[in-house]
C-alpha cells in the first residue's frame, strides 16, 4: 500500500504527460500560475506561519516550475510539474507532522 502511495504522484504526472490534451495542459498551467501568485503574495506578508510554513513550500514549487519551463513537450512539462507539486506537498506535510510529533514528545518528556 505504501508503495502505491509513493507512486501515485508519478502516475498522475504520467497520465497528464501521456494524454497531453489541451484541457489537462491548460488546467495544469492554471495550477502552476496559482502557486506562483500565492508565492508572490506570501513574499509580501509577514508572520510566523507565512515565513516558516507557507513560503518554503511555495518557493520550492515555483523553483520546480522554473526548472520545467525548459521542457519543450507541453505534456511532459505539465506532467512533471504536477508530480513534483504533489510530491513536494506530501513531503512537506510529512516534515511538519514529524516536527509536531517531535515537539509533542519533548513536551511529554518535560512534563
Amino acid at each position: 500500500m505504501n508503495v502505491w502511495l509513493l507512486l501515485l504522484p508519478l502516475l498522475i504526472g504520467g497520465v497528464i504527460a501521456g494524454f497531453n490534451t489541451e484541457t489537462l495542459n491548460t488546467t495544469s498551467e492554471r495550477v502552476e500560475l496559482w502557486f506562483r501568485n500565492k508565492y508572490a503574495l506570501a513574499k509580501t506578508r509577514q508572520g510566523w506561519f507565512n515565513n516558516f510554513i507557507l513560503q518554503p513550500v511555495l518557493w520550492l514549487i515555483v523553483k520546480f516550475s522554473d526548472w520545467t519551463d525548459s521542457f519543450e513537450h507541453r505534456g511532459i512539462k505539465n506532467g512533471a510539474r504536477i508530480a513534483l507539486i504533489v510530491y513536494t506537498i506530501l513531503i512537506w506535510c510529512y516534515i511538519l507532522f514529524a516536527a509536531f510529533m517531535f515537539v509533542l514528545a519533548i513536551g511529554v518528556v518535560l512534563l
